[in-house]
C-alpha cells in the first residue's frame, strides 16, 4: 500500500502539470516541457541515488549529459544537489574513540570493529586477540580508561545489554572532535545535520529497539555537547 503513495503522487502532479500546459501560448509550450523534463531526469536521478542504484559519480555523469541535451541554463539551477550528493558523506560511519582503543560501527550490519591505540597490544585488531588477551586488556581498561573499558565490553557483548543498572554519566565527556566522530559528521556540520545523524544512530543504538544502553548515552552526549558548541558559536 505504501508504495502506491509515491506513485498516487507522481500522478497528480503530472495531472497538475499538464492542466497549467493546456493554459499555455503555444510559444511557452516547448521551453515549458524541456524545463520539466530536466526536472524530471534531476529527480530521478536523486532518487536512484538515494535508493542506492547508483553512484554519485554516475548521477553526476547522467546529469551532464541531461544538461548537453536539455540545455545547461536549467541544470545549472541543480548543482546545488549535485553538491549535496558529493557531500553526503558528511554521515559516516560512527566512531567511538578513546585513548586506548578506537570502535567503528558499520550501520548496515550493527558490527563494531576495534583497534588497540596504546598500551600492550597497541595497534592490534580486536579480533586478532585470543580470548585470555582479551581479559587482560579489559582488566587494563576498567583501571585506566572507563570509556574502552565500556565500548570493549559492548564490543565483547555483540551488542547486548551492558551492565544493568550502570551509571553512565559518570563517564567523562567526549571532547568535541569525538562528540563529532561519534555522530560520524565531517568537519562542517550544522545543527540539523546534529539532528538527522542522532536520529540515524538512535534508531539503531537506542535500548528499546535491541540497541545498547552505553552506545546509546553517548549519542546521546554527543549530540548535546555538539548542539551546545554550535550555539555558542551563533
Amino acid at each position: 500500500m505504501t508504495k502506491l503513495i509515491p506513485i498516487a503522487i507522481i500522478a497528480f502532479l503530472i495531472y497538475l502539470g499538464l492542466r497549467y500546459f493546456k493554459t499555455l501560448p503555444n510559444e511557452k509550450r516547448k521551453p515549458f516541457v524541456i524545463k520539466w523534463l530536466v526536472y524530471l531526469t534531476i529527480g530521478l536521478l536523486l532518487a536512484a541515488f538515494a535508493t542506492g542504484r547508483i553512484h554519485w559519480l554516475g548521477a553526476v555523469a547522467a546529469g551532464l549529459l541531461g544538461a548537453f541535451k536539455f540545455g545547461a541554463s536549467y541544470f545549472i539551477r541543480f548543482l546545488p544537489f549535485l553538491r549535496i550528493l558529493q557531500n553526503n558523506k558528511i554521515f559516516g560511519a560512527p566512531v567511538f574513540r578513546t585513548p586506548f582503543l578506537v570502535m567503528t560501527l558499520d550501520l548496515k550490519t550493527g558490527e563494531m570493529s576495534g583497534e588497540i591505540l596504546d598500551g600492550e597490544f597497541s595497534g592490534s585488531n580486536l579480533n586478532k586477540l585470543s580470548e585470555s588477551e582479551l581479559e587482560t586488556f579489559e582488566t587494563y581498561l576498567k583501571n585506566h580508561d572507563k570509556r574502552g573499558y565500556y565500548l570493549l565490553r559492548v564490543w565483547r557483548q555483540r551488542g547486548q545489554q551492558s551492565s544493568s543498572g550502570t551509571r553512565y554519566e559518570s563517564v567523562d565527556d567526549p571532547s568535541i572532535e569525538e562528540a563529532r566522530m561519534i555522530l560520524g559528521l565531517n568537519d562542517k556540520f550544522t545543527i540539523k545535520d546534529v539532528d538527522y545523524a542522532y536520529k540515524r544512530l538512535m534508531q539503531k543504538l537506542h535500548p528499546d529497539r535491541g540497541g545498547n544502553d552505553y552506545l546509546a548515552s553517548r549519542v546521546n552526549r554527543a549530540r548535546d555537547l555538539l548542539t551546545a558548541h554550535l550555539n555558542k558559536q551563533n
